[in-house]
């Protein structure tokens, strides 16, 4: 994994994989063969900096979108990779500390659209 450009993430049992965080460790590009698969943290993280999304149909077009990604772009993808692993996924406590970051913004956007709503109806 670790002299790899790019890491396939097929689709779990679950929501997610176990492959996808140890791609990012390796700084190996992410090839997420999924349908609807959520990334985590995307409400903080461009995942298209750094990983592909490919609908399970497409699987056969791997090869060739892999080969058009140039070395500049494979470069760039693979540093945010790693800045992506140690400033969100690093240890438990960064994963907790993301989570509450997200729970906290989501809660506020709650309350303002409940308080607006009924700001709206008075």
């Amino acid at each position: 994994m670790k002299d790899s450009d790019f890491c396939l993430v097929p689709r779990g049992r679950r929501l997610g994989s176990y492959r996808f965080l140890e791609s990012l460790t390796f700084a190996c590009i992410p090839v997420i063969l999924s349908d609807g698969y959520i990334l985590p943290f995307s409400e903080i993280i461009n995942w298209s900096k750094c990983a592909l999304h490919i609908m399970e149909k497409d699987f056969k077009k791997i090869p060739r979108l892999l080969r058009n990604i140039s070395f500049k772009k494979k470069n760039k993808m693979r540093k945010y990779c790693i800045e992506i692993f140690k400033k969100h996924f690093s240890s438990l406590d960064t994963i907790l500390e993301k989570t509450y970051e997200i729970l906290q913004k989501r809660i506020k956007n709650l309350v303002q659209t409940k308080f607006n709503k009924s700001k709206s109806l008075d």
